[in-house]
């Protein structure tokens, strides 16, 4: 999906410098996945949530304020144990087990991903459009472990449909020498790529060493960038790690 996102990048800005992404794991790792918001969510797709980070695309401290417009978020807020909340941009540098991109069709591309054309302009003239794409980059490129891309209706098709629609991909394709496209070809996600979440992919809980590994990273973090926030979050994982070793004994 990272992939996906720098591809149609380069074709909407005119980056030829750009180029694919290996990953930093060779494992194949769990497929990323898509869910339509609803009004609600059954106890076990939310307690499926739990330990999770929610990547937001507002700006960092108005995260409270955004989850307003979504009483399914709101909801899921208010549930035991309920997911944690974060701005795109605050997360930028953070590895996280388990993610949710949740909203960006809806909130940054309320018009759809613009066609790709000839009179296409580098980004410094179309910033709004740059830090759309670059929020998104940053956000699906968090997940370590599990990826969860949460949309409206309209969201998906704006976005996420637009970024995985196999003749706006060959058209670009076209348009590129025969070495580069194959570059590109081999890293771009399959047709079948974001399959719908449900009971067969839910996510899977954290264990007492990926908790303790997850608190590890935001208590780093957060002594770097001194960070409060972090560490509160850090604190919190190792509250839920201790919890979790107590009942398996």
């Amino acid at each position: 999906i990272a992939n996906l996102i720098l591809f149609h990048r380069r074709a909407l800005f005119r980056e030829n410098f750009l180029k694919p992404q290996r990953p930093w794991s060779l494992s194949a790792g769990v497929p990323p996945t898509r869910y339509e918001i609803g009004n609600s969510l059954t106890e076990t797709e939310a307690k499926s949530l739990q330990d999770s980070f929610f990547l937001l695309p507002c700006e960092e401290g108005s995260e409270t304020e955004y989850a307003k417009n979504f009483p399914f978020l709101e909801n899921l807020l208010e549930k035991p144990n309920p997911p944690e909340i974060m701005s795109v941009m605050t997360a930028k540098g953070l590895d996280l087990k388990k993610v949710v991109v949740f909203g960006f069709g809806k909130t940054l591309f309320p018009d759809g991903l613009p066609q790709v054309n000839e009179d296409d302009t580098p980004f410094t003239h179309n910033i709004g459009l740059a830090y759309a794409i670059n929020k998104l980059y940053v956000a699906v490129t968090r997940s370590k472990d599990q990826l969860l891309i949460m949309d409206t209706n309209r969201g998906h098709k704006m976005l996420w449909d637009q970024l995985l629609n196999r003749t706006r991909i060959n058209d670009i394709l076209e348009g590129m020498g025969k070495d580069i496209s194959k570059q590109w070809i081999e890293v771009l996600p399959d047709d079948d790529a974001l399959p719908v979440w449900d009971n067969a992919n839910f996510f899977a809980p954290l264990n007492v060493e990926e908790l303790i590994d997850q608190a590890e990273v935001l208590k780093r973090s957060g002594m770097e960038l001194r960070r409060s926030d972090f560490m509160e979050k850090a604190a919190a994982f190792y509250r839920k790690a201790s919890k979790v070793e107590d009942e398996n004994k």
